[in-house]
């Protein structure tokens, strides 16, 4: 195999540790949210950060349990050629996938409030697509199970193909929404932006906030650039995958090296940008910042 499948018990633990801080994180926001004077009117902003805590809360979590589940694989010879494998490898990126597109829903339901534009159909269709991207990937990984999709590469194949596109399409939203909110919030553009509030009649409002755009500014510009780097080199992995299921030349990962090359990859596009994004959002939230403020 090329190296021992303990070497991913490492990022196991790491994934553990990320995961205890998101449920921190996510306490101190409901905490933060209950302690208004008014506890039926809280910030948009305090939504959306509450659900992309809980998002990736469970992202690291199951990240953590898949790992050690992937290595018991390995020992008793089931990985990589076999739907479990496979299985258990990619079912945690669907919730890395749903917080990146939660980020994504953000930034237009900003760019649409900043332009007096709402769009009450939005929150619906973000929930159907999340319900399709899973939905598709449970039938995928039963119709594998029950030997329907008895070939290993083409179980594969349609997995990243699957996660391919959720990649890319969620790569696109982030690009348009965030350069077009980073546009809008430029203190040269627009005097003072909104805070969507919730009313104790169960409506919203929207409050303006002077100067908030200079406390969201870099924060987007931060958050951006740093999950657009991370879905552009996740999109690629997942061509890359496709590319070896069809017998492409240079298709990746190298199949001796499996087990190193998903410990390289979990750290780098998985647990070092969940790790950045909970120091640079409690951070904030620590100041009284953008999306928690």
């Amino acid at each position: 195999m090329g190296a021992y499948p303990w070497a991913l018990l490492p990022d196991a633990g790491l994934f553990g540790i990320v995961a205890l801080g998101y449920a921190l994180a996510l306490r101190n926001t409901q905490q933060t949210m209950k302690s208004c004077p008014d506890t039926k009117v809280t910030s948009h902003g305090d939504d959306h950060r509450r659900w992309f805590q809980a998002i990736l809360l469970a992202a690291n979590s199951t990240r953590c349990l898949a790992l050690v589940v992937e290595v018991w694989l390995y020992d008793s010879d089931l990985c990589p050629e076999y739907w479990a494998c496979t299985v258990t490898r990619t079912a945690p990126t669907l919730f890395f996938i749903t917080s990146y597109a939660t980020l994504v829903f953000y930034f237009y339901q900003l760019a649409h409030e900043v332009d007096g534009t709402p769009q009450p159909w939005a929150s619906p269709f973000f929930r159907l697509c999340n319900a399709v991207l899973y939905t598709f990937y449970a039938v995928v990984a039963v119709l594998g199970a029950a030997g329907v999709i008895n070939s290993w590469a083409v179980l594969d194949c349609t997995i990243f193909s699957l996660l391919g596109v959720a990649y890319l399409a969620t790569l696109v939203g982030l690009v348009y929404y965030a350069a077009r909110v980073a546009s809008t919030l430029r203190p040269s553009q627009v005097p003072a932006s909104p805070m969507l509030l919730r009313t104790p009649e169960g409506g919203r409002r929207v409050a303006p906030q002077r100067s908030r755009e200079r406390s969201l500014l870099p924060l987007i510009l931060a958050i951006s650039g740093l999950l657009g780097l991370v879905l552009a080199l996740s999109t690629l992995y997942c061509i890359a995958v496709v590319a070896r299921a069809f017998g492409w030349r240079d298709g990746y990962p190298p199949q001796t090296s499996l087990i190193v090359f998903d410990a390289g990859f979990y750290a780098a596009l998985e647990l070092l940008p969940a790790a950045l994004v909970l120091v640079i959002t409690r951070r904030r939230g620590a100041r009284g910042g953008a999306w928690g403020s």
